[in-house]
């Protein structure tokens, strides 16, 4: 089922960042997310666990993906889908008119993801990660096209 999560939700948040991410984010740096009301996280919760999560920010008309995590033992089961559906639809709805994101070059199960529901390369980012140093594509999807 899908929530937006509360500071509730921070531990398990931030134990899926260790788990998903080579850079995740600091303690400090998601809980602050809790403070903007630009920025809302919604998360699949089965039970009382949270497998997979999608922070976005809406500014003005733009989406911006900042987050989307699965739990390694809940992947290829369409939670990552399902929460990037959630989330498109609400930013449409929303006023939202555009959504952009970066993901790591190398991730090719994210990549094949966005590029599924119509994201396009707009751009890449030299050395945007570290840990390792690697290139960000920006992707760019107009919402309520198909």
């Amino acid at each position: 089922m899908i929530v937006e999560l509360t500071r509730e939700f921070l531990d398990q948040i931030l134990a899926l960042e260790i788990l998903c991410f080579s850079e995740p984010w600091t303690h400090d740096a998601y809980a602050a997310e809790f403070m903007h009301v630009y920025s809302h996280t919604w998360g699949w919760v089965e039970g009382e666990s949270l497998v997979g999560y999608l922070t976005g920010w809406l500014v003005f008309e733009e989406f911006h993906i900042a987050n989307l995590a699965v739990h390694p033992d809940h992947r290829r089961k369409g939670i990552a889908q399902t929460l990037l559906d959630f989330t498109l639809c609400w930013a449409a709805r929303n006023e939202g008119r555009v959504s952009l994101l970066e993901v790591r070059a190398s991730n090719e199960a994210a990549i094949e993801l966005y590029r599924r529901n119509g994201f396009e390369s707009v751009m890449t980012r030299r050395n945007y990660y570290s840990n390792p140093v690697e290139d960000a594509l920006i992707l760019r999807k107009e919402l309520g096209v198909e």
